[in-house]
């Protein structure tokens, strides 16, 4: 510090003392403050003594605190857990305490009390978890009551009107479980259940008895089919019995050829013809009714054995949907009034685990003071009044070497 404000021309000197400048200083500070140190206690006495007079003087300061509960809904989400639907937002609250509650309340208080003249001020802010805001204030103890007073008042006020937000959400939930509770009383209802089993038991019956009606008109079919079969088995019969017939003929009119000359043998032969054409024109007919007529009968049977087949699986396949929508009707009916029921429980909770806003923390002042105690206090004033006493004696010390010319410090043993 002494060559800092050195002056002189000497380059060696200069280059040492900017190499000492930074060691040197605190000896060179208490070396000053050594030589002002009158004026360096004068400061610190000053201080102590203003120090002391305030510290008992000056009333001590404590914090007073309030907790309020916002309104809200806790819903169960399953597996233990649950989440909460506040009934205002949290914010809202801290908003309308700022502008509306604490300085009407404050307002109505100092009317009702005019004889104190103090300034109360009522701080809020949310807290980060929960929905919880707090009300917080720091004054001395004799205003106690009256931050005390401010504070229950808004708690009543802010409680009194959030009833008006309450009931409206309280009325909706219970018109939700009012609801809930006729739906499941209609899924309940027996008749209303029993009337759509019965139309769909009546439907498998009816089908089933379509079924049986296929299946019997299958077994008709069928026996005409056997019939047909056997029809075409004497018609084959009757063909070949023709066939050897008119082999017969052919070979017995031959032999009437033979002796043509006789009377009878030329009636033989006559009557002989005559059968023959018979047995063609018969045998003629025989084969067209079993190459033509018979085969359109029977693709006519198949076709319609074909036909009440697929009747038949159409049938078949109509009852098991009937069957698997009964059942599905069983099942769909329980799965609704298990689910109506946990509707209704989920109602009723929200209309049971419905919370008003209340007063989670009444207003209370704490029983330690905020701030340091009179002792510290005396030790904060002295500690000051050595800062300022040091600073003091610098500036004095810089202000007399400018007045006598000098650049730089003088040495501590000058």
């Amino acid at each position: 510090m002494v060559e800092a404000f050195s002056s002189r021309a000497d380059g060696k000197e200069e280059s040492k003392g900017d190499g000492n400048k930074l060691s040197s200083m605190p000896i060179d500070l208490v070396a000053m403050a050594w030589r002002r140190k009158y004026v360096v206690i004068a400061s610190v006495a000053v201080a102590v003594v203003l120090g002391t007079a305030l510290a008992w003087v000056s009333p001590p300061l404590y914090r007073y605190v309030c907790a309020i509960q916002i309104g809200e809904v806790v819903l169960d989400q399953g597996s233990g857990g649950r989440k909460i639907i506040p009934l205002e937002k949290q914010n809202d609250v801290v908003v309308k305490l700022r502008s509306i509650y604490i300085p009407l309340t404050t307002a109505e208080y100092l009317v009702a009390h005019p004889a104190e003249n103090y300034r109360y001020a009522v701080r809020t802010y949310a807290a980060a978890r929960g929905n919880v805001v707090w009300l917080r204030a720091v004054g001395p103890k004799r205003y106690g009551a009256g931050y005390i007073s401010i504070m229950q008042s808004v708690v009543n006020r802010i409680i009194r009107d959030d009833k008006f937000i309450v009931e409206p959400f309280r009325a909706r939930y219970r018109a939700d479980e009012e609801k809930a509770q006729i739906r499941l009383r209609d899924l309940s209802n027996a008749k209303i259940f029993e009337v759509h089993v019965m139309k769909l038991k009546n439907a498998v019956l009816l089908a089933q008895s379509s079924l049986g009606r296929l299946e019997i008109a299958g077994h008709i079919m069928r026996g005409r089919v056997e019939r047909y079969n056997k029809k075409v088995r004497l018609v084959n019969r009757e063909i070949k019995s023709l066939n050897a017939l008119s082999a017969g003929q052919r070979k017995t009119r031959g032999e009437a050829l033979k002796g043509i000359n006789s009377p009878e043998r030329a009636m033989t032969l006559m009557v002989i013809d005559n059968n023959s054409r018979l047995s063609a024109e018969r045998l003629f007919h025989l084969r067209k009714q079993r190459d033509v007529a018979l085969p359109g009968v029977k693709q006519a049977l198949l076709g319609k054995i074909a036909e009440n087949k697929r009747a038949q699986a159409d049938e078949e396949q109509e009852i098991s949907a009937l069957r698997a929508k009964l059942v599905s009707l069983y099942v769909s009916h329980r799965n609704q009034v298990a689910t109506q029921e946990q509707e209704v429980a989920l109602s009723s909770a929200q209309v049971a685990q419905q919370r008003n806003t209340v007063v989670l923390q009444a207003p209370v002042r704490l029983a330690q003071s905020v701030g340091p105690h009179r002792l510290g206090r005396v030790v904060l004033a002295a500690i000051g009044g050595l800062t300022f006493g040091i600073m003091l004696a610098f500036i004095l010390e810089l202000t007399a070497r400018r007045g006598h010319g000098q650049c730089g410090s003088v040495n501590p043993a000058d």
